[in-house]
């Protein structure tokens, strides 16, 4: 008998003869998230889903490895169905605490869309729109999963099993990742809330979990504005807010993951808020937003902090300007710190007789890539135009 064409029926199918190993994951965020694919994050209400999903993707549009992960950049957009201006705070907090200089394929998007039928045509134009923009859209975040079931109910199969189904084509027409946001149930040993066809469906589990807190660990002392000039978002991490982070976080929120399909399951991450000032409201009030910083850092993160290369010379370069011409940070979390402008530091590292290429370009990505790495290893600190030292107890080096 001779072998048979399977092409028209649309399956791919693979003789035993045929099968080779697959050696490469894909995924574009190591260890964690693959090409393409899908993943639910949940956890209880504050327990932080959405700063640290936020926090992925921001990482992954800014094409920068997230906390000692390799990570494989492109763009990304955020369907916030939750969270008001709150969201957009969250971004302009990233920003600014990043020092970012460049555009970031980062988008935003607010409105009715949902995962029903005959609705969500309206999701994937958005996305296709995005990707003829910026390029092929890497991630896509939903944010929440009852957002975007508009209403229907979520222990219901058939509610579940159309989401199922519209995720599924959303990934087959855009390309994309598609992450839902989702919360537990009522009791936290059952995981995500609704019918279970939802996590026997992705690729990804990713558990967020609160934190222990030490008692009389947060003063009780005047809170500031959190995410909004006129409000304060109401999360578990408000005492967090209640004063100034300190530059080694405490542990607050534990990612863990429950399920990868065609990866090991990697190692919990915990992670903690960093508050960052936006500016001040038409009262000359305070206006913060946070970003996660990772709280007891895990192997992976450990293994990065031995800083090689380009950010060894960074660090190195810092130490030396700081120690010729540094000075007080004059406001912020690093208030009183021994620290230099941004561009002192910048400029130094440029001189660096190590910096062998004199194209400018080459010079930036340089700096850049060390300045990321430094910050995610948690050894420098950087606040509007200022940058300073963490030593090892969180004070600065002197």
């Amino acid at each position: 008998m001779g072998k048979v064409d399977f092409a028209a029926l649309g399956l791919a199918v693979t003789r035993f003869c045929e099968v080779e190993p697959i050696l490469d994951t894909l995924d574009f965020v190591e260890g964690l998230l693959c090409e393409g694919g899908s993943s639910v994050m949940f956890g209880p209400s504050n327990a932080g889903k959405t700063f640290i999903a936020m926090d992925i993707g921001l990482h992954v549009a800014a094409n920068r490895s997230w906390w000692g992960k390799e990570v494989t950049g492109g763009p990304v957009v955020h369907f916030a169905l939750e969270g008001g201006n709150a969201v957009k705070n969250r971004v302009a907090a990233w920003k600014k605490h990043k020092s970012i200089e460049c555009e970031v394929p980062y988008y935003t998007v607010q409105g009715r869309v949902t995962l029903l039928d005959g609705l969500v045509q309206k999701l994937i134009d958005v996305i296709m729109l995005i990707s003829k923009e910026a390029g092929q859209v890497k991630l896509v975040i939903i944010d929440t999963v009852n957002r975007a079931l508009d209403g229907s109910d979520e222990n219901s199969s058939q509610a579940m099993g159309e989401l199922i189904k519209n995720v599924d084509l959303v990934r087959r027409e855009t390309g994309a990742h598609l992450m839902l946001i989702h919360h537990s149930g009522k009791n936290l040993n059952n995981g995500a809330r609704g019918h279970s066809s939802l996590l026997g469906s992705i690729d990804t589990e990713i558990e967020i979990s609160k934190g222990v807190k030490k008692e009389n660990e947060v003063k009780d002392t005047e809170k500031t504005s959190n995410d909004s000039a006129n409000s304060t978002e109401k999360t578990d991490f408000d005492a967090i807010l209640a004063i100034q982070c300190p530059d080694n976080p405490r542990e607050i929120a534990v990612l863990k993951q429950k399920k990868q399909r065609d990866m090991a399951v990697g190692e919990d991450q915990s992670f903690a808020l960093h508050v960052v000032r936006l500016g001040n409201n038409l009262r000359g009030k305070p206006v913060t937003s946070c970003v996660i910083e990772p709280a007891i850092p895990s192997p992976s993160v450990q293994i990065a902090k031995k800083e090689t290369g380009q950010a060894v010379v960074a660090l190195r370069v810092l130490k030396a300007v700081i120690d010729e011409r540094g000075q007080p940070v004059p406001d912020g979390d690093g208030k009183g710190k021994r620290g230099v402008l941004m561009n002192d530091w910048r400029n130094a590292f440029y001189a660096a007789p190590e910096i062998h290429d004199n194209k400018a370009e080459a010079k930036r990505t340089a700096f850049r890539r060390a300045k990321d790495k430094l910050l995610e290893t948690m050894k420098v600190k950087v606040e509007d135009t200022w940058v300073w030292i963490v030593g090892i107890s969180g004070q600065t080096g002197q």
